[in-house]
């Protein structure tokens, strides 16, 4: 029997009202009759063993008490005769008080012995510097727990310190005062980081243009640099709702890196040589294949659940979720078709981020390139446009241009995303339209729905000069992303098919086609990403945006001048509902462009087996693993 240390004052009070309830039955009674009976009295006695076992928990102390309970029961025999006097009888009960020893011990972390097996899709190539790694690679140092950054998020836009110990803002900009205290996983450039340092990691990032941090960081701040202990940065046009997106320890941050490794090692072996300031160190890592890492004891911030963590690259998702089942891996990401493999298996916890984007499959229309001239430079921007492609049309030529639109509205209305929703996700997605937000979101407008025809997508496909229809390469990546995302995309590949859009599908990954989205304006097949999910919260939608535009290298494979406006306003606003009203303004105009739109959001939880705690405090997750320092062991496991 298990005792909560919180029950115990509980029973103690039971037991007390018992020895009440007990004396009230202890009566003497005069029996008015002549003929009575002897009653029979039934004792029980009884002995009781305590054993008192220490249990180790983080936060509470549980107690198991194991007693031996002997009963012994003493019979009279029933006996009726006259009597001439009144006889009296007692009635006694005995009411025992149970008695709890609580002992409490404290626990270590890591915890000795404990090892996290993590059956992942990708591992990546071991590369560390965030301005050299493509997507999703970009993200993998603070999956891991070998970086830092900045500020901390917890998914509810709420910034915590980390290498920072506190900021402020004023008219001018940001001023972060950077920790003295964080030692490097290796002291032989330097024991600490520095202001230095940050300074150095942000402005590495900015000079490749490469990932998300250059979408917000680039047309907010300017004039970076140290002050003492000190990292000053000023805005570029006045306070802004996302100042603090570039910080965030989430997708967006940047991690420290070391200065004098860089300058003492060079770029060459930055770029493959882990040198980080987290709560785990790794010790190896082969290229699509296994990380392994170690939990570093003493951490500045916080103790590492896990002695040892292995990531193992399993790419095939059955072999995943057969290991997580027989106990070989400790967690896995299970895709919303495979739910039903796990659901029954006892001991399996379902586990998801605060941070809750989930995953969307969402149509990108590449090669739509509207701006021929950079507006924020004046040069020709850089591209390679072409007009031949049935879903992207002449410039200034408006009968050609609403030829390509009408084509580009047939991809939409030949998906049947209730099907997508309810034959591989099993009616628990969320059908969406309007792009990157569903209708199950309060943000959701009607007017962005454009329902499944396949009727009407022919009639589109004719009235764009395409009566037979056209055959496209339409990219899919896979092997680097979600695998229910692929096996969706496929879905929607085959519904095209049908109304004459035959598609043959590009499965190569984000690090081989990455390029092409963030250098030179490439990408102009049609192409499907798997980016987030619903955006629930108006700060990230900066960042979005910006692939409609040139304010910055990165793009989704189309920009328009409009996106300018819209861009320099949401970033500048100050309010909430002023910013929705901006952004229900751009999604308006990618709907009645069909530039963009998406088709179904979904949730894949990570699902963990027993040698894991069921606790876990993921702010986000990646889309392959999870976040390593969230998780701790099990401690009813015998490690």
């Amino acid at each position: 029997m298990k005792i909560h240390p919180r029950n115990v004052r509980m029973l103690l009070g039971l037991a007390v009202a018992g020895v009440f309830i007990a004396a009230m039955a202890c009566v003497t009674k005069e029996v008015p009759v002549e003929v009575i009976k002897e009653v029979v009295v039934e004792k029980e006695v009884v002995v009781e063993k305590e054993v008192v076992r220490v249990v180790e928990v983080p936060v509470e102390t549980v107690v198991e008490v194991e007693k031996e309970v002997v009963v012994e029961v003493v019979k009279e025999i029933v006996v009726e005769k006259e009597v001439e006097v009144i006889k009296e009888v007692e009635v006694e009960k005995v009411v025992v008080v149970e008695k709890i020893t609580v002992v409490k011990q404290d626990i270590s972390y890591p915890l000795a012995g404990s090892k996290f097996i993590v059956a992942a899709v990708d591992v990546g190539p071991p590369l560390y510097k965030r301005n050299q790694a493509p997507e999703p690679t970009i993200t993998y140092p603070y999956l891991f727990g070998m970086s830092e950054n900045l500020v901390d998020y917890d998914g509810q836009r709420l910034l915590t310190p980390m290498l920072a110990s506190e900021w402020t803002l004023d008219e001018t900009g940001v001023v972060f005062t950077v920790r003295n205290d964080v030692p490097w996983h290796d002291s032989t450039y330097g024991q600490f980081v520095t202001p230095e340092d940050i300074h150095f990691s942000y402005t590495e990032m900015t000079k490749t243009l490469n990932g998300w941090i250059t979408e917000y960081y680039i047309p907010q701040w300017e004039n970076q640099r140290v002050d003492g202990q000190q990292i000053k940065w000023d805005w570029a046009a006045g306070t802004t709702l996302t100042w603090a997106v570039p910080a965030r320890h989430s997708g967006s941050g940047v991690q420290a890196e070391n200065l004098s490794f860089f300058e003492t090692e060079g770029m060459d072996t930055a770029i493959t040589t882990p040198l980080g300031t987290g709560p785990y160190k790794i010790t190896s890592h082969k290229a699509d294949d296994v990380v392994l890492l170690d939990g570093v004891k003493n951490h500045w911030r916080m103790d590492p659940g896990f002695e040892k963590v292995e990531i193992l690259e399993v790419p095939e998702s059955t072999t995943r979720v057969a290991m997580l089942v027989s106990g070989d891996a400790d967690i896995t990401m299970v895709g919303t078709p495979m739910i039903d493999q796990v659901a029954n298996v006892p001991g399996m916890q379902y586990h998801f981020a605060k941070f809750v984007r989930g995953t969307g499959a969402t149509v990108h229309m590449g090669g739509n390139w509207r701006i021929r001239i950079d507006q924020l430079t004046g040069e020709p921007t850089i591209s390679t446009y072409d007009d031949t492609r049935p879903w992207v049309g002449t410039l200034d030529d408006p009968v050609e241009m609403e030829k390509a639109l009408k084509v580009r509205k047939a991809f939409t209305v030949a998906i049947d995303r209730d099907a997508l929703n309810d034959s591989i996700l099993g009616g628990t997605g969320c059908i969406a339209y309007g792009v990157m937000i569903d209708i199950c979101s309060s943000r959701h407008q009607e007017r962005w729905e454009n329902p499944f025809d396949q009727d009407y997508a022919r009639e589109l496909l004719a009235e764009g000069g395409y009566p037979d229809g056209f055959d496209l390469t339409v990219w899919i990546p896979s092997g680097d992303t979600n695998e229910t995302f692929v096996e969706v995309g496929q879905a929607i590949v085959n519904m095209w098919g049908q109304v004459g859009i035959r598609a043959s599908i590009d499965g190569a990954g984000y690090a081989v086609r990455g390029n092409e989205l963030a250098h030179g304006r490439q990408m102009n097949d049609v192409w499907l990403g798997d980016w987030g999910g619903p955006r629930v919260n108006f700060e990230v939608w900066t960042g979005y945006i910006a692939c409609f535009d040139t304010t910055i290298e990165y793009s989704c494979g189309y920009d328009f001048p409009e996106a300018y406006d819209i861009h320099a306003r949401l970033v500048n606003e100050t309010e909430e509902e002023p910013a929705w009203e901006v952004i229900t303004e751009f999604l308006d105009f990618v709907h009645d462009e069909y530039l963009s739109f998406s088709t179904v959001f979904w949730f894949d939880p990570y699902v963990a087996g027993p040698r894991v705690n069921p606790i876990s405090n993921m702010s986000s997750t990646g889309k392959n693993f999870v976040e390593l320092e969230s998780f701790l062991p099990a401690l009813d496991y015998d490690w």
